[in-house]
């Protein structure tokens, strides 16, 4: 009874099925935005989204509710509105677990919450274990085959590159986790005993860390402070810190900004990560300090000039270290170590076009438009888009041997 109630008005579609849903009852409703057709290509534009409008239910009810609109805005405000529906009512169906005492299939559900890239073997294993931890009684050995029968309307496994995946199986379930971590603002039992738990836990595993960062970079200011701090610990892991260097980039406005720099100082230290530090520096530039930028850029310098001590023809070092020194501004250094990679690695096509940017920007122009043909030599035309759209050769940019550069392979 409890599955078939988890089932209804949940069947999911693809964008031609939804499309068609949406406009046919649109019509029987005969909803005003319909006859407007600038409002209805923003929303059929809109429900492209596997997470908007999933479900027949979603379209039905937000065909209801828009019947007199027209206005844009307002119909994406009702469209964001109606489709957050699937996920809450999740997020209430898994409440009602915790009241039946339904332990089991709550961990189980910790598992594709934190990452849709775990193995079934490896959920299997970890789920295993938990259940001690939890003090779960797992008779027989069949609690995981239980949870999983009974979350299968829920969950499904993926074959990815020959590995068999457990991940929701609609984006909406996964977007229920926001609701369930907080009540009022404070961490919910769910939150405080199950999904920080697993994170925890999973935290000292290889082959979970980097799942676990993503997981508390998405959910950081939901979480307990204790699981926060899991992120300076994994920043200290060599064998995480770019993950969380990762992390931090695709969640870059969700932390805090004080945690989010102090978490990029302490891995911009580490030999591993410092590449993808300035990386994050590069792609966020205008959202850092100029202060905690520039101690970003030159903590990573030092790290990159360690590993040159050590290993002198370390191409990639010379080349990072290049790369850091060009956004410090300092383009004569920045040209003699893309020089230093270069003739390490001779076919090194963003060595070469990296040299020539900084060239450009030094004002040598014939070194730069040099130096560009043969990076375009090297690493073939996708360095004439690069160049086409890059603002390091604005100040060449009417120059008739640069046209004639981008415009076809070898011509200067």
């Amino acid at each position: 009874m409890y599955v078939k109630k988890l089932n209804i008005g949940n069947n999911s579609y693809d964008y031609e099925k939804k499309k068609q849903i949406l406009l046919n009852w649109a019509s029987i409703k005969k909803c005003i935005w319909l006859q407007h057709e600038k409002s209805k290509n923003r929303l059929l534009k809109a429900i492209k989204s596997e997470t908007i409008l999933p479900t027949p239910l979603n379209i039905k009810d937000f065909v209801m509710a828009s019947r007199n609109v027209i206005e844009e805005e307002e119909l994406l405000v009702i469209l964001r509105k109606r489709s957050q529906k699937t996920p809450y009512r999740f997020a209430k169906d898994i409440d009602e677990m915790i009241k039946q005492g339904e332990r089991e299939k709550i961990l189980f559900l910790c598992f594709p919450f934190i990452s849709d890239w775990f193995s079934i073997d490896f959920v299997k294993t970890e789920y295993n274990k938990l259940l001690t931890i939890f003090h779960i009684k797992d008779d027989y050995g069949l609690s995981f085959g239980r949870a999983r029968k009974a979350l299968e309307d829920k969950i499904e496994v993926t074959a990815i590159y020959n590995t068999k995946r457990i991940r929701f199986s609609h984006p909406s379930y996964a977007e229920a986790l926001p609701f369930l971590l907080l009540e009022d603002d404070i961490p919910t039992k769910i939150n405080t005993k199950f999904f920080s738990k697993v994170l925890i836990t999973l935290a000292d595993n290889k082959d979970a860390a980097s799942d676990v960062a993503h997981a508390i970079d998405r959910n950081f200011d939901k979480l307990p402070e204790n699981v926060q701090n899991l992120l300076f610990k994994l920043a200290d892991n060599k064998n995480t810190a770019s993950d969380v260097v990762y992390a931090i980039a695709q969640n870059f406005d969700k932390l805090p900004e004080n945690v989010r720099n102090e978490v990029l100082i302490k891995l911009a230290d580490n030999k591993d990560a410092a590449r993808d530090v300035i990386s994050t520096v590069v792609d966020n530039f205008d959202k850092l300090p100029e202060n905690i930028r520039n101690e970003l850029l030159l903590k990573a310098i030092k790290c990159f000039e360690e590993v040159i001590r050590i290993k002198h023809d370390d191409a990639d070092a010379w080349y990072n270290k290049g790369y850091a020194l060009f956004n410090l501004a300092r383009y004569e250094d920045a040209i003699k170590s893309y020089e230093e990679a270069i003739r390490i690695k001779p076919d090194d096509a963003d060595a070469w076009y990296n040299l020539a940017s900084s060239n450009v920007r030094k004002g040598d122009i014939g070194k730069g438009l040099s130096n560009l043909k043969k990076a375009i030599e090297v690493g073939g035309d996708t360095y004439i888009k690069y160049a086409r759209e890059d603002h390091d050769f604005n100040s060449i940019r009417n120059i008739e041997s640069f046209k004639g550069l981008i415009k076809n392979t070898g011509t200067v």
